[in-house]
């Protein structure tokens, strides 16, 4: 997974040349500031950002027009946006799905969705399917947002 902003002294060529010597191995992309020569490499599996960030990502207007951009573009097998408290999508080779998450009342939702990046990773390395996987991953996210909400100890970063 390459996630975020590029490690110290790294640029967008330190994406652009991990990903394009990744081999076999599924490559996800959380990020979109600079990565448009890792997307280039068309080695990218799953890119998952927000609908904002795909937005930026191509400059178009809204989430559908920016992942048909995506599509368009680069060679993505699958296309994971999040939108807040709204349903996230998953857009890909075998149709598009629509995810509900159940509203909570969250003080902190640090974490949860690294958490369900990394479950959903190591689910499609292990050979299942992307759909699949992701079908779960809110059960995940928002376990993870109980957690922290049900124990504030584990809440560090709000008083």
């Amino acid at each position: 997974a390459l996630c975020g902003t590029f490690p110290p002294g790294g640029g967008p060529e330190c994406y652009a040349q991990l990903a394009a010597h990744k081999g076999r191995a599924v490559l996800l992309l959380d990020g979109y500031r600079g990565v448009t020569a890792t997307l280039a490499t068309g080695q990218v599996d799953i890119l998952k950002i927000n609908v904002d960030e795909v937005c930026a990502l191509t400059g178009e207007p809204d989430g559908a027009a920016a992942v048909a951009h995506c599509f368009a573009t680069w060679r993505v097998g699958w296309v994971a946006l999040t939108d807040g408290p709204r349903p996230a999508r998953l857009y890909g080779p075998e149709g598009t799905w629509r995810y509900e998450l159940p509203e909570l009342a969250v003080r902190n939702p640090l974490g949860a969705g690294d958490t369900a990046t990394g479950v959903l990773l190591l689910k499609v390395a292990a050979g299942r399917s992307v759909p699949d996987t992701t079908n779960r991953l809110g059960t995940v996210s928002t376990t993870v947002r109980l957690v922290i909400v049900a124990n504030p100890a584990l809440d560090t970063t709000m008083a």
